[in-house]
């Protein structure tokens, strides 16, 4: 099966966030936050027609 460049990208833009929210003793937020960051970086790429996005996550306590 062919995943598309910008599906992989969302994919490791949610990983990114989850480990941003694990090293900041957020782990219970992981699954929505790595939903909301995969669908709206798929959606950026897919709606821009672009294949850079930058993507700043932070993390406020």
């Amino acid at each position: 099966m062919f995943v598309p460049h910008w599906r992989r990208r969302g994919w490791a833009g949610s990983r990114i966030a989850a480990a941003k929210l694990k090293y900041c003793g957020l782990e219970a937020m992981t699954d929505m936050v790595m939903l909301l960051v995969s669908e709206l970086l798929t959606n950026a790429m897919v709606h821009s027609g672009t294949t850079e996005i930058n993507l700043r996550l932070v993390v406020r306590t």
